[in-house]
């Protein structure tokens, strides 16, 4: 959903200003063993739907990148699955719904999970990331600009609790407007596949977006797949770390909000929205 993130604090190593779409960076020492960092955010959230576009370099959601490559097979599949349509909005349309008919939602095996378009053209499973990577490479091929999203999704029946994992989603651009899809919800929720394409329900919040990320200082261990987790590394490798993440309803600004309008949740045939 389209969010407004108004208050960060992080704690544990040190305090200090976190600016929106950019990371924040520590270096540790011995001295730093066995501390925790916490960061907590405040944040509005509202539902989103298709937007005006605002920037100017779109070249940069045409590139091939490496795990959604230009590669001949999706140009084949673009041409095919958009011969009838005329308009990059109808071309979308045609392409969610190709990716909801052969993709499954399945975290079997090995491979799923890194948004290798590749993959999940040829096995043809996978989790959300798998999904929006096939959609994403089948829309560059057709000339569609389309973006990666990865956040946090609350849910909607729940005032607080853990979040159990990452959730991410895509855009593409039409008529020079940024339209929303999430087809691996769909895929869950068939009975919400028309929202699904050009809508995001209030229940999530966007942290990063794109693939290949890199900041300064560059990452040793090379561009970050997609962004979501805290990336540590020690003597230029790449080190797990151990994170959980929370979230508590401020119910008093939920009020506020639906004086407002916000959309707040709901259920409407047992799907729940928000």
């Amino acid at each position: 959903a389209e969010d407004g993130i108004r208050d960060v604090a992080v704690t544990g190593v040190q305090t200090c200003a976190l600016p929106i779409y950019q990371a924040v960076f520590f270096r540790f020492d011995h001295n730093d063993s066995g501390k925790k960092i916490s960061f907590n955010y405040k944040v509005r959230r509202f539902e989103k739907s298709e937007y005006r576009n605002t920037e100017k370099n779109i070249n940069l959601y045409l590139k091939a990148e490496p795990l959604i490559p230009l590669d001949p097979r999706f140009k084949k599949l673009a041409q095919e699955i958009t011969k009838s349509q005329r308009t990059d909005l109808e071309k979308g349309r045609a392409i969610y719904e190709y990716v909801l008919s052969v993709m499954k939602y399945d975290k079997s095996g090995v491979g799923w999970g890194r948004g290798d378009a590749i993959y999940a053209c040829d096995v043809k499973k996978g989790n959300c990331s798998d999904f929006h990577a096939l959609f994403i490479a089948i829309s560059r091929a057709a000339k569609i600009p389309s973006r990666f999203m990865v956040g946090f999704t609350i849910p909607p029946d729940k005032t607080e609790g853990e979040i159990e994992g990452y959730h991410c989603w895509a855009e593409f651009l039409a008529q020079g407007k940024w339209v929303p899809v999430d087809i691996s919800e769909a895929w869950k929720h068939p009975e919400a596949k028309d929202y699904y394409f050009g809508h995001h329900p209030a229940n999530r919040f966007e942290l990063t977006r794109g693939r290949q990320l890199t900041f300064t200082p560059t990452p040793q261990d090379g561009p970050i797949n997609f962004f979501v987790h805290p990336h540590m590394e020690i003597d230029g490798k790449f080190i797990k770390t151990q994170g959980s993440y929370f979230f508590r309803r401020l119910i008093h600004e939920d009020k506020a909000h639906n004086n407002l309008n916000f959309p707040l949740p709901y259920s409407e045939n047992g799907f729940f929205y928000g």
